[in-house]
Formats: structure tokens, sequence, C-alpha cells
């Protein structure tokens, strides 16, 4: 399990990159989905393909830490024509 410290360094270092990015594309580990074949749901608590439409096109507002864990605030950018 990482250290405090060390999940803080890496948001840090993800901000610069991540922060108004659009989430173009999904990756499940190999643990993640055989979990949902299971019904165990380890890491995403909803279904891959509802998890995943509802994500991608989303960008990146903000990072924030909680514990060993990360969070990602989305929002959807306007459309050019509003």
């Amino acid at each position: 399990m990482p250290e405090l410290p060390e999940v803080e360094n890496i948001k840090f270092g993800l901000e610069d990159r991540v922060i108004d990015k659009e989430i173009v594309d999904i990756t499940y580990s190999n643990i993640v989905k055989s979990s949902h074949k299971e019904n165990k749901m380890a890491i995403v608590k909803q279904e891959l393909s509802f998890f995943s439409e509802n994500v991608k096109g989303k960008k990146i507002e903000k990072l924030s830490r909680r514990g060993k864990y990360l969070y990602c605030l989305l929002y959807t950018s306007p459309s050019p024509r509003d």
C-alpha cells in the first residue's frame, strides 16, 4: 500500500498532465475485468461499459486525494454552439 506522501506526490505530478484533458478511452486491468466477471466489482463499482460510456468525452477539472485514493472531478466542455 502506498504511503500518503507518495500518493500526494503522484497527484502533484499528474495535475500538470491531466487537468483540462479529455478522456478519450478507458482501459481496465485484468484484475478489474476478472473481478467483474466474478461479480466482485473491484475498483469500479458499476458495470464497466456503463462507467466507460459516462466517462469518455469528459475533461478532468481537478484532482484531489483522500487517504490512498485519487479522485478526478470531471466536467463536460460546452459545445462550440453554446
